[in-house]
This record gives structure tokens, C-alpha cells and sequence, in this order.
């Protein structure tokens, strides 16, 4: 009588296993790669992060009764706003007067379809905001130089006493 048996890897077991093997050194690569630096805010365009900002904006108001979610989003609208060069005085009540009326709608088809409890679809409204051609307008009437980002106007010039 033996104590312990043997366990043989089957012929499919070794293709599972060597792409598991092929999967991971190509991760390790692509990690290689591509550092993963924390959020890339900084060095992407003002327009872009104009649009981030209201979309953490909605996601803040969308979800005030999950308060981790609700805190996370709305720290995150906080940094972006320092990451972010727009006419702040011209642009606040048209930004959160865009994420009311979005959070607002009612699309009572979808929440049928999609949400047979009656559960508001409140990212998916965040996200047509997010899409749509009145944030677009926004960040054309309020941000002076959309391409433009925070890395460019603020890199390190070398004259640091």
C-alpha cells in the first residue's frame, strides 16, 4: 500500500502549462515595456482632463450614497483640477448644471431593459455626458488650449537654484 499517489500532467495539461509559461514572460515584457507610473494625468491634454474632471464629477454626485465611491471620485476631481487650465469662474455652473441634467434624464425604456429592479443606470448616464457634444462644446468655450497639458506648460527648465 502506498501513501501518497502520483499525479501525471496530461498532454493537456503541459499546453496549458506552456501558455501559462508563453502568458507570463510575455506580461513580464510588456511590464518591461510599459512602467505603469501612476495616474498620467499630468501629461495628458487639458481638454481631456476637463472632461475626466466632470466625468469624476458625476460619478461623485451619481454615487453619494456609496461613500468610498463617492470619496474616491471626488478626490479624483480634485487633482484634476490642479492637472487642468480652464476658466474655472466661467466654467463651474455650466459643468455641474451639464452632470444634473444628465443624471436628471430618464430613459425609462433602458432601466426596463436593462435594470428589471429599478435601478437608475446612473454610470451609463455619466458616461453618455462623457460622450457627448455639450461637454464637447464646454471644453471648446472654456479651455484655451485643449492640446495642450500640464507637463508641457510646467516642465523642469534646469534653473533650479
Amino acid at each position: 500500500m502506498t501513501c501518497c499517489r502520483r499525479r501525471y500532467i496530461r498532454p493537456h495539461g503541459v499546453a496549458w502549462m506552456a501558455l501559462l509559461i508563453a502568458l507570463s514572460s510575455t506580461a513580464t515584457e510588456a511590464a518591461r515595456d510599459y512602467p505603469y507610473n501612476g495616474p498620467d494625468a499630468r501629461s495628458r491634454p487639458y481638454g481631456e482632463n476637463y472632461k475626466d474632471r466632470l466625468l469624476a464629477i458625476c460619478l461623485t454626485r451619481a454615487y453619494k450614497a456609496a461613500p468610498e465611491a463617492a470619496r474616491d471620485a471626488s478626490g479624483t476631481a480634485s487633482l484634476l483640477l490642479d492637472w487642468t487650465d480652464y476658466d474655472l469662474e466661467a466654467a463651474t455652473l455650466p459643468m455641474f448644471a451639464l452632470v444634473d441634467r444628465y443624471l436628471a434624464s430618464g430613459q425609462p425604456d433602458l432601466v426596463a431593459k436593462t435594470n428589471p429592479a429599478g435601478r437608475r443606470p446612473d454610470l451609463l448616464k455619466c458616461l453618455a455626458m462623457y460622450h457627448s457634444p455639450e461637454l464637447q462644446a464646454q471644453v471648446k468655450r472654456f479651455v484655451d488650449h485643449p492640446q495642450r497639458s500640464y507637463s508641457q506648460d510646467h516642465a523642469p527648465t534646469g534653473d533650479t537654484p
